[in-house]
Formats: structure tokens, C-alpha cells, sequence
């Protein structure tokens, strides 16, 4: 098989995300538990409840098939004319049954953990991958940078939280919603971002709640520099992605460079 390793590089961080439902059919859920790797059998066979059950294997199955079509489409680069004009699809809906009769397990890496816990592919560091899930969807992330992914659809201490942890200007823009059902979806768009960015560095969002602020700029949410407790520089080099689908927010946010 061709080396796997990245030698190209993505124009930006892919997602790969699906439902969980179809693993809750009991004996589909027992042939994706079969395909999935040992290690990702012991994480699951550690959780107590079957929706956690579902989304540890629908996370594995995801990253199996998102490091399967990044080498596909290094291949199909590689054997094009037309190299730099292709475009890349940001958010990929997966069929996790498509993902199990495709599952290869060359592709189940060797993940390490650095010291804060963040996991890495120990013989592929060029390759950087973050997993997330919600009640009833799984997503992961890939990018030849560093990368960081959230999810969340819903959140009851919503109000406290962002009182506690967020900035005063993050705080009003929330209060600005012109109802409660926007005031919570900014506070999901801020909060997503944060968890993203944490494990984007690996710190950990205890860490990260009070470390990294945003602001608002017409339609989109970008670093504050004038509160981010982060060096200038380091503000200026993430990107930001925001996707919201069946009422999840999903936040990405990863290294330019």
C-alpha cells in the first residue's frame, strides 16, 4: 500500500459527521463493534450506557473513514492535471453502514496521548484529528495543522456558565439575541468554540474558558484580541469554522500555519 503519510496539504480542515441512530439497531451495532478497532472496543466496553456505547463506536468509524478518504483524495491529487483548482467539501455526511463495509484496519493508527491527554497518531504527527459527539450525532475533524472540534445541541446552565466564564462583552452580545432561542444559540456558537479551541491545544476547556474571548463581526465570531489572555501573534493564526445541522452547533478551529 502507498505511503499514507501527508505529503500534500488540505485547504482546510475537513468534518466528517453522521447520525447514531443506526447503531442503536442492535445487531448493526454488533458488526460495527466487530470492525472497529480493539482499542476503540476497550473505550466502549468502559461505558456504562448504550447511547454512550453508540457514540464511541460511530467516533471510531468516522475517523476510520476520514483517514481513508484523505488518502484517497492525496491519490486522486496526485494523478490530476489540474492540482491546485480542486475543491474540497468542508462538512461530509457519513453513512455509518457505508462506513463499516468499507472499514480498513490499516487505517486504525496508533494513537499516544501527549501529557495534558491530548491524543495523537503516534507514527503519523503530520496528521492531526479531533473527535466530538452530542446526543445524536458523532464528528471528526482532520487537517495537516492542528485542529480542534466541538458539538453540542443544548446546554441547561447556560445562563450561569456564561456569566462565570465569559467575558463582559461576550455576555452582552449573548443578551442582545432578540429571543431565547437566539440568546442560546450565540451562547452554543461561544461555548463550541472555546471546547474547540481547547482541544485544538490540548489544554483542556478549564483551562481555555477564561483564556480565549470572542467577538462579534456581522455574521461571524472572530479572536478579541483586546481580552484573549493569548500573544498577538498566536490570535492571528487559528482559523474558524461554524456549521450548524438538526440543531447541532458545530464549532472548528484550527492552525493557519
Amino acid at each position: 500500500m502507498a505511503d499514507k503519510s501527508s505529503d500534500y496539504s488540505l485547504k482546510g480542515p475537513v468534518i466528517y459527521m453522521a447520525s447514531v441512530e443506526q447503531l442503536r439497531d442492535e445487531k448493526f451495532f454488533g458488526t460495527a463493534y466487530k470492525a472497529v478497532s480493539s482499542e476503540r472496543r476497550t473505550k466502549a466496553d468502559k461505558l456504562k450506557f448504550l447511547d454512550d456505547k453508540c457514540r464511541c463506536i460511530a467516533a471510531g468509524l468516522l475517523l476510520n473513514y476520514g483517514l481513508r478518504m484523505r488518502h484517497t483524495d492525496r491519490l486522486n491529487i496526485e494523478n490530476s492535471l489540474d492540482k491546485y483548482d480542486r475543491k474540497h467539501e468542508e462538512v461530509i455526511a457519513v453513512d455509518l453502514k457505508e462506513a463499516v463495509r468499507g472499514y480498513d484496519s490499516s487505517y486504525d493508527y496508533k494513537v499516544s496521548v501527549t501529557e495534558k491527554g491530548k491524543p495523537y497518531f503516534t507514527d503519523y504527527p503530520d496528521i492531526h484529528y479531533s473527535v466530538t459527539h452530542s446526543k445524536s450525532s458523532a464528528a471528526c475533524v482532520l487537517f495537516d495543522k492542528p485542529v480542534g472540534i466541538d458539538m453540542e445541541g443544548h446546554r441547561a446552565d447556560s445562563c450561569s456558565v456564561a456569566k462565570r466564564f465569559f467575558s463582559v462583552h461576550e455576555n452582552i452580545w449573548i443578551e442582545e439575541g432578540a429571543s431565547q432561542e437566539e440568546r442560546d444559540r450565540r451562547f452554543l456558537r461561544l461555548w463550541t468554540l472555546k471546547e474547540a479551541y481547547s482541544k485544538m491545544t490540548g489544554e483542556g476547556i478549564a483551562a481555555c474558558l477564561n483564556k480565549i474571548y470572542f467577538k462579534s463581526e456581522g455574521n461571524t465570531l472572530v479572536a478579541d484580541f483586546d481580552t484573549a489572555k493569548l500573544n498577538y501573534v498566536d490570535n492571528l493564526s487559528f482559523g474558524i469554522i461554524e456549521y450548524e445541522a438538526d440543531g447541532e452547533q458545530i464549532s472548528v478551529i484550527y492552525k493557519k500555519y
